[in-house]
């Protein structure tokens, strides 16, 4: 019988417990645990043969263990699998983590650490640093749309939350229910199946916190939980959205980060000029009704003082098919493709 993981276990035995499942190494060590969104996230170093047991950690290589509380990371490992398999591996510049193994009895995920800094970190330290790896990220996404993998569509699960989000928001903020409804009937709309453009492999949760970008230009992305087929619009708008999100919380308004939206998009729409801005503007709205949902009915936070900027940019994305955010209104797309939009 295999031996049970015990999330709350001590760092000698998570090391021992995951050493036979790292190959060619000689010393296990855990640097750090942590919980995250009902996870427990191990990272370990591993010092590999000919280092010797007792080695300064140099040459010690790196790995997370993921700990769900359900059987989620086999689709994670399903999908990091599919996709180092076609390809998104080095030498390739667009990758995503190495994974290692999963063990289902314990729903213990175990992966390469992602190298380098998170993206998120680039975009948070201002323009001029953010500007340098757009254009990678826009490419990495494009590789993934066009990688012509086997994804499952997951459009019904997108309209069953699209629901969810608009009813528990409203649940939240009874005085805003009428607008809600109106919102989140409109993006139910535009997800009708004749609505759609053509479902490519997408990652679902495309956010500047699950790509990271080493010195050499490798780009890794990590957490493909939500792996499947969409549109490509869906993954350009979510990390667009959460780039506009991360400005607004850390250094004050949408507007700092125009300039690396706007590099953004215009690497993906010249890699991929079939992608129509109108959809990229849905699921904008979807994605600020979504960022909503999680800070008021997740979180808790109680923060209303971001309702009424969250709600004017789900209307104007699903209402008006705008792509600006920026607390100037520019349209971030206008130097893109000032005469298409729809």
């Amino acid at each position: 019988m295999t031996k049970r993981f015990v999330p709350d276990s001590d760092p000698g035995e998570l090391a021992a417990f995951v050493a036979p499942y790292l190959h060619d190494s000689v010393a296990c060590r855990v640097v750090s645990c942590r919980r995250k969104m009902g996870k427990l996230i191990v990272d370990f170093a591993v010092e590999p043969k000919g280092a010797g047991a007792n080695g300064n950690g140099d040459h010690a290589s790196r790995y997370i263990g993921k700990v769900y509380r359900g059987d989620r990371g086999q689709k994670n490992f399903a999908a990091l699998s599919l996709l180092w398999e076609a390809g998104f591996r080095p030498p390739s510049n667009f990758t995503v983590v190495r994974p290692v193994a999963y063990l289902s009895d314990c729903f213990l995920l175990l992966q390469e650490k992602a190298p380098g800094r998170l993206v998120a970190n680039a975009i948070v330290g201002g323009p001029d640093f953010a500007g340098d790896v757009m254009h990678g990220v826009a490419r990495w996404l494009a590789a993934l749309h066009s990688a012509g993998v086997e994804a499952e569509p997951r459009i019904e699960q997108v309209r069953t939350l699209v629901a969810r989000y608009g009813r528990e928001v409203a649940d939240v903020l009874p005085s805003e229910r009428v607008r809600l409804r109106r919102l989140t009937e409109r993006g139910l709309e535009e997800l009708d199946d004749r609505r759609l453009s053509a479902l490519c492999p997408t990652h679902g949760d495309f956010h500047p916190k699950n790509i990271f970008v080493d010195d050499a230009g490798r780009l890794t992305v990590i957490d493909l939980d939500t792996f499947g087929g969409q549109e490509p619009a869906a993954d350009v708008a979510y990390f667009l959205a959460h780039v506009a999100i991360m400005g607004h919380r850390h250094l004050g308004s949408f507007g700092v980060t125009a300039v690396a939206r706007r590099q953004l998009l215009e690497a993906y729409l010249s890699a991929v000029p079939e992608c129509r801005p109108g959809r990229i503007a849905i699921y904008l709205g979807l994605a600020f009704l979504q960022s909503l949902y999680y800070e008021l009915c997740i979180l808790k936070t109680g923060n209303l003082a971001m309702v009424e900027t969250w709600l004017a940019r789900c209307e104007g994305c699903l209402l008006k098919n705008q792509i600006h955010l920026d607390d100037e209104s520019r349209e971030i797309l206008a130097s893109v493709r000032p005469s298409n939009t729809s």
